[in-house]
């Protein structure tokens, strides 16, 4: 389909997770538009965007020949360069990582493998 303005590009998961939910949907990792219409229930910063026609899926002929099950799919967008999901944490104390990020109220952050210090540096900068 292809790319979208910076500001729709911008909540669109990147690195590991963007090559995941691409390769799971069966769509071309730089398909902004058919990872927006995967995502596009749970982006980042309270952005929604739907299909008006209800559809969970780009069109079949847009895609490769790969037909995902929509109930397989991971469906979520948090950007960034590292590797994150959102979690639930669970009353006992554990963690819950969904298949949508839906009503999480917890990140998971996994170590960047391009980049040393991810966390330190977010740290500092938050500071």
């Amino acid at each position: 389909m292809g790319k979208v303005p910076a500001f729709f590009a911008n909540l669109l998961p990147e690195a590991g997770l963007r090559r995941y939910v691409a390769s799971r949907a069966g769509i071309a990792e730089d398909d902004d538009f058919g990872l927006l219409w995967l995502t596009g229930d749970d982006l980042p910063g309270a952005v929604t965007l739907v299909d008006p026609y209800d559809r969970p899926l780009p069109p079949a002929a847009e895609r490769p020949e790969h037909k995902p099950r929509t109930s397989d799919l991971l469906r979520f967008s948090l950007a960034g360069v590292q590797l994150k999901f959102s979690a639930l944490e669970n009353a006992t104390g554990g963690l819950t990582i969904r298949a949508n990020g839906r009503e999480g109220n917890r990140i998971i952050k996994l170590p960047a493998t391009h980049f040393d210090q991810v966390p330190e540096n977010e740290c500092a900068t938050s500071r």
